[in-house]
């Protein structure tokens, strides 16, 4: 099997020039632990005069996410009749980076925006957005060190960053993590009762399972699938100062040799366009695939709508340490501008209202994405929503509180880039995987000490 285009040659050999030398292999260390929040009692001055704030976002109109977040801000408003929170679509997430740039730069930025944790380190480098420790700490209108525990570690973490004292920047807004997504009839007419635990019960299911036009894994070229393998194996994107790569260890090896021996074998496939794995699997033409969390309703839909219907379930995706499950999480955040204090602590409670157990419940419930509180899983298993969603309950139990983030730094985005051309780059056989790692991590650690 061919593993990739003669475009992907090009593309890899101007990433070689680009980089002067290999980065040796460091050690891989774990991901720092959360910073508590100390509350700070009577830090903030109870500020009630009538604001108006500007929430810009990216759900397009008429979506089910912008209706419900307009609807939200007038819960909200009920709530705290002295503010006022007017949601703004102002295009994708680069669209409202730059617009947020310009804006800030012109004097008049907005209250509130969700953005990728990339660009709040950026706008925050530029001085243009609010630490929340103080709001977070504060004994009345912050989080309780039970608040705080509450959410599930990789969702609190991924607001903490560490290039800024690991100060909190952002509190959660959209987030899903990776999952393994699996055909538990295709496994039982093989023998495995159930889905794969660990990478060599993976790959061997792989095996068993495939056969004729069947194959065992249908994936699409992801840096966040690599990160998500390189997580399961225990290791980390970065060091443990934040200050380099360390995705070219061992582990990631490991995932890219994984990857080539499913494909060599032919029972691995891999295929083009966003989507085209989900069709793969709901049309039984695979028995793995793997992808966000947040896909979990696509999937029902397209497995729904099957000319052969077949049972099936989303977990954790395969580990090396069963016993201290890994996978990756990435999405959006809400930050908050700096403007006066008035606004920012009317901007403080909106974000932290959102955040609620009931306010997480209804967003995850609704739009499928992460419930990042233990407390919005449990009222949604008390209400008996979760007992009608058996492949949802299997998600939250076994996917949510195992995710950890991407690095909350500058660079993530570039880094997420670095990885998918490496995996792309041994895919298309330009280099070995050592090398195209070694390749990669020169590149991030390039832009890291500049």
């Amino acid at each position: 099997m061919e593993r990739g285009k003669p475009v992907l040659c090009a593309v890899m050999l101007l990433i070689a020039l680009l980089v002067s030398c290999a980065t040796p292999t460091p050690t891989p260390t774990p991901l720092p632990p959360p910073r508590p929040v100390v509350a700070t009692a009577t830090a903030i001055p109870r500020l009630r005069q009538p604001v108006t704030l500007l929430l810009w976002h990216t759900e397009p109109e008429g979506s089910a996410a912008a209706e419900l977040l307009t609807d939200m801000a007038r819960r909200f408003h009920s709530e705290c009749s002295w503010i006022t929170v007017e949601p703004v679509y102002v295009g994708a997430y680069e669209d409202l980076y730059r617009k947020a740039v310009a804006a800030v730069r012109a004097g008049h930025p907005p209250d509130l925006a969700t953005a990728y944790p990339a660009h709040i380190a950026s706008l925050m480098a530029a001085g243009a957005l609010v630490p929340l420790d103080v709001y977070a700490g504060d004994s009345e209108l912050g989080l309780s060190p039970r608040d705080r525990a509450d959410f599930f570690p990789g969702f609190w973490q991924a607001n903490l960053y560490p290039e800024f004292d690991s100060q909190l920047l952002s509190l959660p807004y959209a987030w899903q993590a990776l999952a393994l997504y699996y055909n538990a009839t295709a496994l039982r007419a093989a023998g495995i009762e159930s889905p794969p635990k660990t990478w060599d019960e993976f790959e061997r299911a792989c095996h068993v399972a495939s056969g004729g036009d069947v194959a065992g894994y249908a994936f699409v070229d992801s840096g966040m699938t690599f990160t998500g393998w390189l997580y399961s194996r225990g290791a980390s994107l970065l060091n443990a100062r934040g200050t380099g790569a360390a995705f070219n260890g061992s582990e990631g090896v490991d995932s890219l040799e994984l990857l080539l021996r499913l494909l060599d074998t032919r029972i691995a496939r891999r295929l083009e366009g966003e989507g085209s794995d989900r069709a793969a699997f709901a049309s039984g033409k695979t028995v793995f695939a793997m992808a966000g969390t947040a896909e979990l309703a696509a999937y029902a839909g397209q497995v729904d709508k099957a000319a052969r219907p077949f049972a099936w379930g989303c977990t954790i995706i395969p580990q090396v340490d069963v016993a201290n499950p890994r996978t990756v999480a990435w999405g959006a955040s809400l930050c908050i501008f700096r403007t006066t204090e008035a606004r920012q602590q009317a901007a403080w409670r909106f974000i932290r209202w959102f955040n609620d157990t009931a306010q997480v419940a209804e967003w995850a419930s609704t739009l499928g994405f992460a419930p990042v509180r233990r407390s919005a899983v449990e009222q949604l298993a008390a209400s008996g929503w979760l007992e009608d969603r058996p492949v949802t309950r299997e998600v939250y139990e076994s996917v949510i509180p195992y995710a950890l983030p991407e690095p909350s730094v500058r660079e993530s985005l570039l880094i997420r880039r670095a990885v998918e051309d490496a995996w792309l780059a041994t895919l298309s056989g330009v280099w070995g995987t050592q090398d195209a790692l070694d390749m990669a991590a020169g590149r991030v650690n390039e832009a890291m000490s500049q």
